[in-house]
């Protein structure tokens, strides 16, 4: 790779951009809100209609960059949108450039739609004179704009664009405004098949990374469930499209009815991808936990995969940095110890370090000039404040996790052969492991422990944990650059990118293995028990960024077991799980569509929190799904 290849692509993946430049066939243009320049989005090539129910058009030749990292990955208030008028909103908006911009912006779309014969046109151009004088009177109205606003979002650069908690959003509307559910269904359909038609555009790091969910369901202050028609319809229409993208998380909780938990398996078992479950009962009280009042953490929506944020009121950067386990394991077996516990204490010390050296680096970062995000993200207008500047109301920080897993299990090796069994030095298991494991009967050994991360056992919950206590502790010494709280989870999208830069381990894993996957398990063990594994670990204080148990089930087992399977569901939030999603695949229908992607274009399987079409992965991906189904398959 040339040297020139080289600086680009380590600029364009930390989000500093300096120079105009054309890459991969798009037009780059670069800081839009803080150079002002508009007007490459007023061109007549950036508004076109192709006649559908609903407009919405993104130019696919061009993106914009910034020189500041731009706030993305969070959900805007489209509630702010719906009940109020653009004219409202941008009452304390100074820059009389933006204002400017977002009226032609408008303009330059009703000459568009009027030039056309759709039959819709009249209802298109009613909303875009109505958005800056009324608020929305009907759900064809309010789903309108919510499309115009997203596209905007996404052509200014913004990624990751998290749709909220539209069925809380849009049920007074749906009711007041008469329709019936087939109707409601009609235009919930069309809404979401047009979201899904800038897939590739949207994908960020991997194709299907979009960041495009839908929440749905969840307690209100009373602990009392809200659910309406609309959820059930968002749940169904994802469904029956069968598409990567939108996707839905659900809201559960012991109080959620029976039904509605009925169809989100129902929906799952398809292989759709979706919803992931999120468990109020355990992600609100943690919420709280970091400052949020009760109300605004009834009313979380996520991140692009699953860190819960207020919808419509955070800054919050989820996906900000990454913690590495092994890596701050492997740096901690480089001297010799009398004990375990001396080790574990310079393990902790380490990671202690290493999260200092993480949250300074982060309070250094300064953000992108955005009037656009600002102008639906509550309190900044109040506070008069962009939300660069910390304007909204949270303003916290997260950092992912990645190698906890292969950490405990590593630990575990340790402390049974080298001080309990005293069966190998400590120098030798380290020399191995720095040779990649030349001697196969101890990387066998290494690999096959009977006691291993996601096990119900004593020794692997309380190891957990204690990692998890210096994090919470750690963590906690910090502010943001705005006044914020940090916070971590057990999740990352990270496990195969942070893992191929990582050399072998001590728990048989060899140089740039994969690491284990989100709240998952190397070693076969049942959903039961990872399940209450997961509900044993400590959740609240920081640890709310995310806490995945990760699924792999055949559908034929869920199918076969559909009664049983709710049961499972049901146990497992009461018990405390904090969230779960699912793989509904088998491995011989993966290896067949490895082999033979033309015949099975339309696989679709869950990735890091988003769903793919299995045969557009990088192999090391497909590999690993692969051999998790196979090992989920000989537990079952």
């Amino acid at each position: 790779m040339s040297l020139k290849r080289t600086i680009r692509k380590f600029l364009y993946s930390h989000e500093f951009f300096y120079t105009l430049y054309k890459r991969d066939g798009y037009k780059y243009h670069t800081d839009l809100f803080e150079k002002k320049k508009y007007k490459h989005l007023l061109t007549n090539d950036c508004f076109k209609y192709d006649g559908g129910l609903f407009y919405y058009y993104i130019n696919n030749d061009f993106k914009f960059v910034y020189s500041k990292r731009l706030i993305d990955n969070i959900s805007i208030n489209y509630n702010l949108l719906i009940n109020n008028t653009l004219n409202d909103l941008l009452v304390n908006i100074d820059d009389k450039d933006y204002l400017k911009f977002i009226k032609e912006y408008f303009n330059k779309i009703r000459i568009e739609v009027e030039k056309s014969q759709n039959d819709n046109k009249n209802n298109i151009i009613k909303t875009i004179d109505n958005i800056f004088t009324s608020k929305s009177n009907d759900l064809f109205d309010a789903l309108q704009r919510i499309l115009f606003i997203n596209e905007l979002l996404w052509q200014t650069g913004h990624r990751l664009n998290v749709l909220g908690r539209l069925d809380y959003i849009l049920n007074d509307i749906y009711k007041n405004s008469g329709i019936s559910y087939d109707d409601a269904k009609k235009l919930v359909y069309e809404f979401l098949k047009i979201l899904d038609r800038d897939y590739y555009y949207k994908s960020n790091a991997l194709k299907g990374d979009t960041g495009q969910v839908v929440i749905l369901g969840g307690l209100d202050e009373n602990d009392k469930y809200f659910s309406c028609d609309l959820t059930h319809i968002f749940i169904e229409c994802i469904k029956e499209l069968q598409l990567p993208d939108p996707k839905n998380l659900l809201r559960v909780s012991k109080n959620m009815p029976s039904k509605l938990l009925e169809e989100a398996l129902d929906s799952i078992k398809t292989g759709c991808g979706s919803p992931l479950l999120s468990n109020d009962d355990v992600v609100i009280p943690g919420l709280v936990d970091i400052g949020y009042t009760k109300e605004d953490a009834c009313n979380y929506a996520t991140s692009a995969c699953w860190e819960p944020l207020c919808d419509g009121a955070s800054l919050e950067q989820n996906n900000f940095a990454d913690l590495n386990f092994i890596s701050v394991l492997n740096d901690t077996l480089n001297q010799n110890y009398d004990s375990f516990d001396n080790l574990l204490d310079n393990y902790k010390k380490n990671i202690r370090n290493e999260i200092d050296r993480i949250a300074n680096d982060l309070n250094n970062v300064k953000f992108a000039y955005d009037p656009l995000m600002s102008t639906f993200i509550l309190d900044c207008s109040k506070n008069k404040k962009d939300i660069s500047q910390g304007g909204a109301r949270y303003n916290n920080f997260g950092v992912l996790t990645t190698g906890l897993g292969n950490s405990i299990d590593a630990l575990i090796n340790i402390k049974l052969l080298v001080f309990d069994e005293k069966k190998y030095k400590l120098s030798y298991l380290v020399n191995e492991m720095n040779n990649n494991f030349k001697n196969n009967d101890l990387l066998t050994e290494l690999k096959n422990g009977a006691t291993r991360y996601g096990k119900d056992e004593e020794i692997v919950i309380m190891l957990s944990n204690i990692i998890i206590d210096v994090c919470n502790e750690e963590f906690s010494k910090f502010k943001t650059s705005f006044n914020g709280e940090f916070r971590f989870g057990l999740s990352s999208p990270n496990y195969i990118l942070n893992s191929s830069k990582t050399k072998a381990s001590l728990d048989g894993r060899c140089d740039y293995d994969p690491f284990i996957v989100h709240i998952s398990s190397n070693a076969e063990c049942s959903y039961s028990e990872l399940s209450n594994f997961a509900s044993k670990l400590t959740y609240g204080k920081r640890n709310v960024n995310g806490n995945v148990i990760d699924l792999m089930v055949s559908p034929s087992f869920i199918d076969n077991n559909f009664d049983k399977f709710i049961k499972f569901l049901e146990i497992s939030i009461k018990s405390g799980i904090f969230q779960m999603q699912f793989n509904v695949v088998d491995s011989e229908t993966l290896i067949k569509a490895k082999e033979n992607p033309e015949k099975y274009k339309n696989l679709i399987v869950r990735v890091w929190g988003f769903s793919a079409y299995f045969v557009e992965l990088p192999v090391e991906y497909q590999d690993l799904l692969i051999r998790r189904a196979k090992l989920s398959e000989s537990a079952c």
